[in-house]
């Protein structure tokens, strides 16, 4: 990242009733960027979000939004504004007067507050809404009309703390597209809350997936999903297949594992984690379950294992195909279509598929 970032988080940590909520976090968050901290419950991404917004007061650390210091500023003079899961619309005024208010609140006269309400009605596309009261507008949008009022007094950045949580699934979708293309067309600096690992690889331009008060990864969607740093974010993200191996050699620019009965050389740039391992050591194979291909691929080049089918789901545009090998560990494969292949099943993949990680969890 160059230039002063949107916001930076220097070492932050908090803690609720002596129980850690964020430990030593540290995280720069570029201008104009959309970010979503990534994770389960309890992993610290909310209390972040409100540190930010100054609803809460890290212990230690330092936050900063475009080079100012606003560790210890009031919520209200903070140049960040949030959107809340349940929107937090005042019920007693109209969609017009709840985009104004924050525009009324820096002292903007009538005409400009008026303006600028026409402008972000506009922007969410419900120009007609105008005059209604929040009990009257559906899901869809009361939250356009949250983000609409966020946006109204011109924040530096917009912090969002799981706004699409009520939604069902298919307007859920559709808030994503909308909400990535306000994004961009405002430039702002988005910061996401999110559990949802396909809603942020949908929108995000980085993605920080969080665990236990840390960050355990950061990059874009891409990066998070095909070249997992830690265990934790290949579990996290994706459905993924993790193999204990051991770490046979290293030279030149190679490495070879054995696992499953057989040896694998992989380029060593498919080792993703911070830590290479050494000779000797046992290390964890990563494959995304797409990645595996049923059928005998080519011998010569590709990762190959045999096993007996123990489970078919079939889900329209997918089949998910449970692989259980001689060591009874089982494989997950995902083929596109409806086919029903034999019992006895070969599964492929590349060596640029398999990634290679320096940690060794129990692997269930």
């Amino acid at each position: 990242m160059t230039g002063t970032p949107a916001i930076e988080l220097v070492r932050i940590s908090k803690s609720f009733s002596g129980t850690p909520a964020v430990l030593e976090l540290s995280l720069r968050i570029g201008q104009g960027q959309f970010l979503s901290l990534l994770g389960p419950s309890g992993c610290g991404k909310s209390t972040i979000l409100r540190a930010i917004a100054g609803f809460i007061t890290p212990d230690k650390g330092r936050i900063r939004v475009a080079g100012r210091d606003i560790t210890d500023a009031p919520a209200h003079s903070r140049p960040v504004k949030m959107v809340f899961q349940d929107y937090a619309l005042f019920p007693h005024m109209n969609v017009a007067t709840n985009i104004g208010f924050g525009c009324e609140m820096q002292g903007m006269t009538r005409a400009e507050v008026s303006k600028r309400t026409a402008e972000l009605l506009d922007l969410i596309q419900l120009p007609e809404i105008a005059g209604r009261f929040p009990d009257e507008l559906s899901g869809g949008q009361r939250q356009r009309v949250a983000l609409a009022r966020a946006l109204a007094p011109d924040p530096d950045a917009l912090l969002l703390d799981e706004p699409l949580g009520a939604l069902d699934l298919s307007l859920r979708r559709q808030m994503q597209q909308e909400l990535k293309s306000i994004q961009r067309s405002t430039g702002k600096t988005f910061v996401f809350v999110t559990h949802d690992q396909e809603e942020a690889m949908s929108m995000s331009d980085q993605i920080a997936v969080m665990n236990a008060g840390r960050i355990e990864q950061i990059g874009p969607p891409e990066e998070i999903y095909l070249r997992p740093a830690t265990i934790f974010a290949a579990r996290f993200v994706g459905a993924a297949n993790l193999s204990t191996a051991r770490v046979l050699h290293i030279g030149g620019d190679t490495i070879t594992l054995h696992l499953l009965g057989q040896d694998w050389t992989l380029p060593q740039s498919q080792i993703t984690s911070p830590r290479h391992p050494a000779e000797g050591e046992d290390a964890t194979i990563v494959i995304r379950s797409d990645a595996i291909s049923a059928g005998p691929g080519d011998a010569n080049r590709d990762l190959r294992v045999e096993g007996q089918l123990s489970d078919r789901m079939y889900l329209g545009n997918r089949t998910h195909l449970s692989l259980r090998l001689a060591n009874d560990e089982v494989i997950q494969i995902e083929t596109r279509g409806k086919s029903a292949p034999d019992a006895e099943i070969t599964g492929h993949c590349a060596p640029s598929d398999a990634v290679v990680l320096a940690e060794t969890p129990d692997i269930p």
